[in-house]
């Protein structure tokens, strides 16, 4: 694959006649060697399933195209979510949730890991963690209060629900997504729809 490409890469730019073409060149390699090593690792975590992680890789391709952070760290966190236990299917939503909170809080890319470290450790240990929700907490975004409205109670019961392990990690992490990208109104208070925000800062 990416002999091929950088085959097609250089008879782009000699054939157009770009200045900077050696920068633009390198730019351009290591982009496509990046891309390549993320899938070559993504194979192996999926026991050499060629098919699976080339679908997966062009969903992070894709998805990476429509924010402001580079692809090698959003592979880099997806590849962690999925050895975190995650669903594939949710790791994008995921992903998506952490950049729009990364990005209106002004974290940027230290957000992602730091926030993609959360979800996964709450997502291996299998039930809602205080540590964890207070950590995405402190990224930007009221947890238990998102949590406590989509229960339809208060945040002190809701805390008592995550002390005593009765919210497992699935339902947090699925409700914090959706309440990060729309938000939330109910009995702990009104939270504010993030979605979109990483994809505004793009623009700009």
């Amino acid at each position: 694959h990416l002999n091929a490409a950088k085959g097609i890469l250089v008879g782009l730019l000699a054939t157009a006649g770009v200045a900077g073409a050696g920068s633009l060149f390198n730019a351009g390699i290591n982009r496509l060697s990046s891309i390549e090593d993320a899938r070559m690792s993504m194979e192996v975590m999926m026991g050499g399933d060629v098919k699976r992680a080339d679908a997966f890789l062009d969903e992070i391709l894709d998805f990476a195209k429509t924010t402001p952070y580079a692809f090698t760290q959003l592979s880099s966190s997806a590849k962690n979510l999925f050895a975190y236990g995650m669903d594939q299917k949710n790791i994008v939503p995921t992903l998506k949730a952490i950049g729009d909170l990364s990005a209106a809080s002004g974290k940027g890319s230290e957000g992602i890991d730091s926030l993609a470290a959360a979800f996964g450790k709450m997502q291996v240990s299998g039930k809602a963690s205080g540590e964890q929700l207070t950590q995405i907490t402190e990224a930007g975004v009221p947890a238990l209060k998102i949590l406590a409205n989509q229960a339809g109670v208060s945040v002190e019961e809701i805390q008592k629900q995550i002390a005593s392990g009765k919210v497992s990690a699935d339902t947090a992490i699925s409700g914090l997504v959706k309440g990060i990208a729309e938000g939330t109104d109910g009995v702990a208070g009104k939270t504010q729809a993030l979605g979109g925000v990483m994809e505004k800062l793009k623009q700009t």
